[in-house]
C-alpha cells in the first residue's frame, strides 16, 4: 500500500522546468535583439550608400551664366558609363 500522492512528490520538477522555461525565454529574447540591432545596422549603412548630394545650378538660361555654372561644378565622372 505504497501509494504516491501528488502532494508527496514535491516540487523539485516543477522548479527545474521553471528554470529551463525562464533560460529559453530570456535565450530567444537575446537573439530576437541581436537581430533587430543586425537590421538596424544595414538599414543605416543602406540609408548612408543612398544618400547624395544635390548641386543648386542658376536658372538664367544665358550661355555665360551657364558656362560659370559648369566650371564651378563639374559633372562627376562615371567610368562604368
Amino acid at each position: 500500500m505504497n501509494e504516491t500522492t501528488p502532494q508527496n512528490q514535491g516540487i523539485g520538477p516543477i522548479v527545474g522546468t521553471l528554470i529551463i522555461v525562464v533560460l529559453l525565454i530570456v535565450t530567444a529574447l537575446y537573439i530576437w535583439g541581436e537581430h533587430l540591432n543586425t537590421a538596424a545596422q544595414i538599414q543605416q549603412e543602406n540609408t548612408n550608400l543612398a544618400t547624395t548630394t544635390i548641386i543648386i545650378y542658376s536658372t538664367s538660361t544665358e550661355p555665360t551664366d551657364i558656362q560659370k555654372d559648369l566650371q564651378a561644378n563639374p559633372a562627376p565622372q562615371n567610368p562604368g558609363f
